[in-house]
């Protein structure tokens, strides 16, 4: 886990909140939620102290439970595998990786997955769902739980439209690149 990279997510969101549960100490910016290993427990001074941030700065909370919907365990009855698809997208400022889940797709920010990179080929993400159909990815190191990030909220009718643009795009793309004879092709960097 590489901690920085979750107290910049929270500085970028000028949020936080630290959760003292009986499960462990976890950290959210309101989007993302991570485990806090090997740390001392935090308080509003301690946190900001240590992590060079003007008290006051963010909007900070300490809490002793869990949001209900929210479920840390390693695994869960109503959880489903995901797959993040090998592509990205950079909307309205985000890098989004779209995730094929069980209900179809949903997409995340990636900057949600920088606190796991030291582990990134260990990782997979799982949706869970809340008995108030709340949706969430688990993500897990192996198959142990390492974070929670909540879907990005992205589908729209203009989304979807520029989507199928794109994707026709494309097509015309490929139709065009196959129509030109393999021997014809050249690069630009080609010389003559």
């Amino acid at each position: 886990m590489i901690f920085k990279n979750i107290i910049a997510l929270c500085k970028k969101k000028l949020y936080a909140t630290i959760y003292n549960t009986p499960e462990g100490q976890f950290i959210s910016d309101g989007s993302g939620l991570y485990p806090i290993t090997n740390l001392p427990v935090f308080d509003e001074d301690t946190f900001c102290l240590t992590y060079d941030i003007p008290k006051g700065k963010i909007r900070f909370f300490v809490d002793s439970k869990l949001p209900k919907h929210i479920d840390v365990s390693d695994y869960a009855d109503n959880e489903s595998a995901c797959e993040m698809m090998p592509i990205t997208l950079a909307y309205c400022g985000k890098i989004l990786i779209p995730v094929i889940t069980a209900t179809g797709i949903k997409f995340i920010d990636s900057r949600y997955l920088a606190p796991l990179k030291d582990n990134a080929n260990m990782i997979s993400l799982w949706e869970r769902s809340s008995a108030d159909n709340t949706s969430y990815f688990v993500v897990k190191n192996g198959m142990l739980f390492s974070g929670i990030i909540a879907p990005y909220e992205v589908i729209s009718l203009e989304f979807v439209s520029e989507m199928k643009r794109l994707a026709n795009l494309c097509e015309v793309a490929l139709d065009n690149k196959n129509s030109i004879k393999a021997e014809e092709q050249t690069s630009i960097f080609d010389n003559e």
